[in-house]
């Protein structure tokens, strides 16, 4: 998820525990639908901050809020009907403050981690260099998991377990047991309830080469989801009859993630391949894949470009295909403007929209 501020690079609080560190940022972008003339202005606030405490532990807190202009002109949130949603800062309804983020991360060792408290997966997942320029939803967390569960996902957290191991500085391996609902409710992120909630537990391993080599090695990312929820289909059926009123079911998904450099040197291009499956009988949205291809400093040091079709497969037949083209160009050293192109195709149904983002930070 574009947006999301992660605190966990706040290292020196790990090292002296008087130490504190803070991240701020607002993104902004103005939508157009080329199809239907909508307009709509979308903006996102993020605030962190974190400090040591004891020997080889940081604590850390955020907060996120939301506004959306056309909810506010009792308009329809979106300028577009699509599923996957084309802007991931965009929300269904204003969010006007939301705890993320909130913990202890314990260095266990120098290569071990363990983090207990309110969290999301966008701080730990899809955060990959290539998927962070693209600003459709799909990069932030697949619709094969984001659209079949509760999932602790933008603008929701959960209680969580997050583990974090790097067996060598190029590997790492991640596990995060959370809560089987999430929420943006103050009084419910607290919540853990496996009984009532079941669990759902998310797994990946990576390879991150080292991006400032000539090497041709990449970033390569394999998961997988495992969940034991209510099963929300048997609100009426034989297990109401029956009393089984919190019959559980359980799910799985499998996902990955490729950036695999294909030229270095004055300029970088990378491919990106990634997709998802979710076993059809059980889901909603069963198939996503992305191929894409990324450019660095094309016209500029720093710049950004990159295209991508996202598909996602949904079970009742449906498809929907996203060709998204962006271009990132910092201004400042805390300032980027991003304008970005979507061509939507909805079961038969096609948008054109087109988004102008600036971002800052501090």
């Amino acid at each position: 998820m574009v947006g999301a501020l992660c605190l966990c690079t706040a290292a020196g609080a790990q090292e002296k525990k008087a130490a504190l560190g803070y991240a701020l940022g607002v993104i902004t972008e103005g939508e157009w639908n080329a199809m239907s003339g909508k307009t709509n202005m979308v903006t996102q606030m993020n605030a962190e901050i974190g400090g040591g405490l004891w020997s080889g532990a940081i604590w850390q807190a955020g907060l996120i809020s939301t506004y959306n202009m056309d909810i506010d002109r009792n308009r329809n949130w979106s300028v577009a009907d699509d599923n996957q949603v084309f802007s991931n800062i965009m929300l269904d309804s204003q969010l006007p403050l939301a705890l993320s983020v909130f913990g202890i991360t314990q260095n266990v060792t120098e290569r071990f981690r363990v983090f207990l408290g309110v969290r999301n997966l966008n701080v730990d997942y899809f955060t990959s260099p290539c998927t962070a320029l693209f600003t459709n939803s799909s990069d932030g967390i697949f619709p094969t998991l984001a659209d079949n569960w509760h999932l602790a996902n933008y603008p929701t957290s959960a209680m969580c377990l997050h583990l974090e191991w790097n067996p060598s500085p190029k590997l790492t391996w991640k596990n995060s047991l959370y809560n089987g609902a999430s929420s943006t409710q103050w009084n419910r992120i607290f919540r853990f309830a496996p009984h009532g909630d079941g669990i759902i537990n998310v797994s990946e391993i990576s390879f991150h080469a080292d991006d400032d080599s000539l090497s041709m090695s990449g970033e390569y990312h394999l998961g997988f989801l495992y969940s034991d929820t209510p099963d929300e289909d048997a609100g009426n059926d034989e297990a109401n009859v029956k009393g089984d009123l919190n019959r559980k079911k359980t799910n799985c998904s499998v996902f990955g993630l490729a950036e695999q450099p294909i030229y270095r040197g004055k300029q970088t291009y990378k491919l990106l391949l990634q997709g998802g499956y979710s076993p059809k009988r059980l889901n909603d949205t069963y198939g996503y894949f992305g191929v894409g291809l990324t450019g660095e400093r094309l016209f500029a040091d720093d710049d950004h470009a990159g295209v991508q079709v996202h598909r996602a497969l949904y079970s009742d037949g449906g498809r929907e295909t996203d060709v998204e083209m962006t271009y990132c160009l910092p201004m400042t050293k805390n300032i980027s403007v991003q304008p970005a192109l979507h061509f939507i195709h909805t079961s038969g149904n096609n948008n054109v929209v087109g988004l102008l983002r600036v971002s800052a930070s501090f």
